[in-house]
């Protein structure tokens, strides 16, 4: 096996920290559940199949000069896929920000505001 066939996984260095900010970005801004999370690993593990077999095509055909075209892709990619990321995250805000004004957003904040509908005034 030639080295770039080894790093032709799109799991190498610059990009493996991607997928899990990815997974952390997505529950920062809507609630991501068991079957949120079994689309995006379902079109992880598709989309690393035809990875694998699109650059061993591109390896066969134009040879190793793919390694570099490869790695020139992935940097462009993962830097627009970040700055997408950024401002639809910066646009839309948390899940977790109160929106509403008149509702309470913490446990301590309802049962205070249940004490105070309670309270009788003397």
């Amino acid at each position: 096996m030639s080295s770039p066939f080894g790093y032709s996984s799109h799991s190498w260095d610059s990009s493996s920290p991607l997928w899990p900010s990815g997974i952390a970005w997505t529950d920062y801004h809507i609630e991501l559940t068991g079957m949120g999370m079994m689309f995006i690993l379902l079109g992880g593990s598709i989309g690393g199949i035809c990875h694998q077999r699109l650059i061993g095509y591109l390896y066969e055909h134009i040879g190793p000069r793919t390694f570099l075209y490869q790695i020139l892709g992935y940097a462009v990619l993962e830097f627009v896929v970040v700055c997408c990321m950024t401002l639809l995250g910066g646009r839309h805000g948390s899940r977790f920000e109160n929106t509403d004004q008149t509702k309470p957003n913490t446990d301590d904040d309802i049962m205070a505001a249940e004490l105070d509908e309670l309270r009788i005034e003397y």
